[in-house]
């Protein structure tokens, strides 16, 4: 049965890469459940929820469910206070059926390194297929 999965292998994908890189990955992030009255929006880089936005926020909320909702990234800006780097729309989806916490990803980051972890999080995505 287990001839059908693959392992991690990235050989294939890092042949070639520069072996100068820094090998300073920065802090570790570290995994929390955080309720949703400590998760706040930077409004400098995250965009105000639009109509399709609602849309999906309204689908999340309908068919919650743990399985699809993954962690939640947020920054930490003061003792009980975290910023949402990417999640807002599942996060509002989750309140909206009465959740109190989410599954978070705490990165170490200031305002300018989440907006680009922002950027890079919701530029850089692979079209799913079909199947």
């Amino acid at each position: 049965m287990t001839e059908a999965y693959r392992h991690i292998d990235p050989t294939p994908y890092v042949e070639g890469l520069d072996p100068s890189l820094a090998p300073d990955l920065g802090p570790l992030p570290e995994l929390r459940w955080i309720p949703i009255s400590q998760l706040v929006i930077d409004p400098r880089y995250q965009r105000d929820i639009g109509r399709a936005g609602a849309k999906n926020v309204r689908r999340i909320a309908e068919r919650f469910d743990w399985t699809k909702f993954g962690v939640t990234i947020v920054a930490r800006l003061a003792e009980d206070l975290y910023a949402i780097v990417d999640g807002q729309h599942r996060t509002t989806g989750a309140a909206g059926r009465g959740i109190e916490a989410v599954p978070c990803l705490v990165i170490h980051a200031d305002p300018k390194l989440q907006a680009e972890s922002f950027a890079a999080i919701n530029g850089a995505v692979t079209p799913m297929s079909r199947w």
